[in-house]
C-alpha cells in the first residue's frame, strides 16, 4: 500500500510540474510512471505548437521549455536586422528549436541529431509544424567526415558518439560539411550540446564555428574541456554563464562583442572550468 501511495504521489508531482505542456492528461500519465518504457510517447504542446516526446525526453522538455534554460538567447536574436539562422547541434527532439520559433517564427533552424530513434521523433515534430522553416539532418558532428558509433548509456540521455565504438553507425560530418550540405552561408547562432564530442569537434572545426553567438554546453565529466575552451575564448573573448556553482555541464553564451544578460556573469571559460576542481580525463 505504501509503495502504491508513493508511486501515485510521484505521478501527481510530475503531472503538476509538467501541466503547462500536457495535451491529454490520461495519455500523458505514461510519461511519468516508473514502470512505463523509456520510449513511451505522447503529444505535448508549447504555446500554440504541438510536438511529440517520449518518457526519456521529459528532462529536456522540462529544462528547455518549462524552465526556459535557453531563454536568454531570444533577446540577442531580436537585435538582428534579419531573420535569425540557427544551427542546432545535438538537437534531441527539437525543444531548443521550438523555443527559438516561439520568439522568432520567421527563423530558419537546422537541427542535427545523431541518435536514429530520437531523430525519428524530431522529424515527426517538424512534420507537425510544417509552416516553420525547420530542417533536420541525421548525423553526428565530428572532427572529420565518415562514420561514428552511437554508444548507448544505461539511460538514453547518456548516449555518446565515438569514432572507435561498436554501437549503432551514424554518419559523421564536420561543421564545414554540415554548412555546405544545408547551404548555411551565414549563421547567427550555433547551439552545441553534443555530450562530450565538443572536445574533438571544437579544436578541429574552430575555423568553421563562425556565428554571431555560440551557446555551448561543456561536459566536464566526459573529458578535458580546457583546450576547446581556450580556442573558443581566443576567438570569442566574451563568455557569459548562469553557472556559479561549478556544475559538471556549464553552459556558455559566447560572443566576439561584449554583451549583457540579466543573471549571467562574464567569465573566462578556462578559469571558470578549472576553478571547481579537476576535470575528468575520460575519453569523450
Amino acid at each position: 500500500m505504501r509503495a502504491r501511495l508513493l508511486a501515485g504521489f510521484n505521478i501527481a508531482r510530475h503531472y503538476i510540474r509538467n501541466y503547462p505542456v500536457l495535451v491529454s492528461p490520461s495519455r500523458s500519465l505514461g510519461l511519468f510512471r516508473d514502470g512505463s518504457p523509456w520510449d513511451y510517447e505522447a503529444e505535448l504542446r508549447f504555446g500554440s505548437r504541438r510536438f511529440f516526446a517520449r518518457k526519456e525526453d521529459m528532462n529536456a522538455v522540462h529544462e528547455v521549455l518549462l524552465d526556459d534554460a535557453y531563454g536568454f538567447v531570444a533577446g540577442f536574436l531580436k537585435s538582428l536586422p534579419r531573420r535569425p539562422v540557427v544551427l542546432d547541434l545535438g538537437a534531441n527532439i527539437g525543444c531548443f528549436a521550438l523555443r527559438i520559433f516561439s520568439a522568432h517564427p520567421d527563423a530558419r533552424v537546422v537541427s542535427v541529431e545523431a541518435a536514429s530513434d530520437t531523430y525519428a521523433v524530431l522529424q515527426k515534430n517538424i512534420a507537425r509544424n510544417v509552416d516553420l522553416d525547420w530542417q533536420a539532418l541525421h548525423a553526428g558532428v565530428w572532427e572529420s567526415d565518415g562514420v561514428l558509433h552511437l554508444d548507448r548509456g544505461e539511460r538514453p540521455v547518456l548516449n555518446q558518439v565515438s569514432s572507435d565504438g561498436d554501437g549503432d553507425p551514424v554518419p559523421a560530418l564536420t561543421v564545414a560539411s554540415l554548412k555546405r550540405k544545408m547551404t548555411l552561408d551565414s549563421i547567427d547562432l550555433i547551439k552545441m550540446d553534443i555530450e562530450g564530442a565538443e572536445n574533438a569537434v571544437i579544436p578541429a572545426c574552430i575555423d568553421d564555428l563562425e556565428a554571431k553567438y555560440l551557446v555551448v554546453e561543456m561536459h566536464r565529466s566526459l573529458g578535458d574541456c580546457t583546450v576547446a575552451c581556450a580556442m573558443l575564448q581566443n576567438r570569442y573573448p566574451y563568455a557569459l554563464t548562469h553557472d556559479a556553482s561549478g556544475s559538471e555541464n556549464p553552459v556558455y553564451l559566447i560572443s566576439r562583442h561584449e554583451v549583457a544578460a540579466p543573471g549571467m556573469s562574464l567569465v573566462n571559460m578556462v578559469s571558470h572550468l578549472t576553478a571547481f576542481g579537476p576535470q575528468s580525463r575520460q575519453a569523450s
